[in-house]
């Protein structure tokens, strides 16, 4: 028989459909990016903040100390375009450029892959606990910059940094899980903004494919600083008034009201030599560390080590009055701390505030 219609089911009109579209997400797992501190060079100004997992995620520092900083995040299976890790560092703290060391780690087999072929030596397989893992590959340069699309390595204070890490493959099916590790070191400036108790908080953004998906917790460090004070006070025959020969009593007080010890301390007291006779000043009171100074025309001056936070130490001496002295005359000295440090010895950033004679 002929066939003279045509009853064939297209779907057309809503009816008769035999297609069928439907949605269903693939869920790939979020990163977990965690900051974190694992040391900073002072021991003297340790006062470590931990969270709920022992990380140190704040402490004081000093001017002219060295922080390392740890950046941990885990890696999603599948594929991750573009792997680059931002730190967000604040202004106050610059980036030490060749300090950055790297690693991918799987808590199991290996996992990972990187189109970067100068990072397969970052690369670890069963690191079972990856909050101990201290990475050791050194991240070369073209990894490191300030730019997240060009090799600039010209970082100054508050200089942001990117860490590269290619198109990463990580095929993990297993109940293991994949990290990247880095850790870098980042130095105190002595600038304006780095006064006492500022508070530098700094994080990470992790990007994939150019598009930040996520930022870590916050490590925050807050500055200290010693400061110091000076005080006079001069007897003579128990009273103010005094005559050729009399002996002059002076004591210099010095206190350290501020949050850090201070150290390489230096002071002085001024006095006219042609009424005071230095040659034969006496020390009375010396702190323990300090060596006390006549030779110096019209000067006493005292030179040592640390003066600790919430010290107060007491310098007295001894000095003659000259023949030059005149009836009625007022006589004056002037004691001033002339030198006082943030970094006990040679800072390994060559970096520290003489807090008597600051740079800013």
């Amino acid at each position: 028989a002929a066939i003279t219609g045509d009853d064939e089911r297209t779907g057309a009109g809503g009816i008769n459909d035999y297609t069928k579209k439907d949605g269903a997400p693939i869920q790939v797992e979020n990163v977990e990016p965690i900051k974190s501190i694992v040391s900073t060079s002072e021991t003297a100004t340790t006062n470590k903040v931990l969270d709920a997992n022992g990380r140190i995620i704040g402490d004081d520092v000093a001017i002219g100390e060295i922080i390392r900083y740890r950046l941990v995040t885990r890696l999603s299976e599948g594929q991750i375009s573009n792997l680059q890790i931002k730190d967000n560092l604040p202004a106050g703290l610059k980036f030490i450029d060749g300090t950055a060391k790297a690693g991918l780690i799987n808590t199991s087999t290996n996992n990972l892959s990187t189109t970067d072929s100068g990072l397969n030596s970052a690369i670890s397989a069963n690191i079972a606990n990856p909050d101990a893992f201290v990475p050791s590959f050194a991240l070369p340069d073209a990894n490191v910059s300030m730019s997240d699309s060009a090799d600039n390595d010209t970082y100054a204070s508050g200089t942001d940094i990117f860490f590269k890490f290619g198109d990463i493959t990580n095929t993990g099916t297993n109940s293991g899980s994949e990290y990247v590790v880095i850790e870098f070191d980042a130095v105190v400036l002595d600038e304006a903004g780095n006064a006492a108790a500022t508070a530098l908080a700094n994080n990470f953004d992790v990007n994939i494919g150019g598009v930040k998906v996520n930022t870590s917790s916050d490590a925050t460090t807050k500055i200290v600083a010693p400061q110091l004070t000076i005080t006079q006070a001069l007897t003579v025959n128990g009273g103010t008034a005094g005559d050729a020969g009399d002996l002059v009593s002076i004591t210099l007080t010095v206190k350290n009201t501020g949050t850090a010890d201070a150290y390489e301390v230096k002071l002085e007291d001024l006095l006219d030599a042609t009424k005071f006779d230095l040659t034969n000043a006496t020390s009375v009171a010396l702190p323990a560390g300090f060596s006390f100074d006549k030779n110096t025309p019209g000067k006493i001056i005292y030179s040592g080590e640390t003066i600790a936070k919430g010290a107060t130490e007491t310098f007295t001496f001894t000095v003659p009055l000259k023949t030059a002295v005149n009836s009625g005359e007022t006589l004056v000295s002037k004691a001033q701390i002339t030198e006082a440090t943030t970094i006990k010895g040679t800072p390994s950033s060559n970096i520290e505030r003489d807090i008597a004679n600051p740079d800013i």
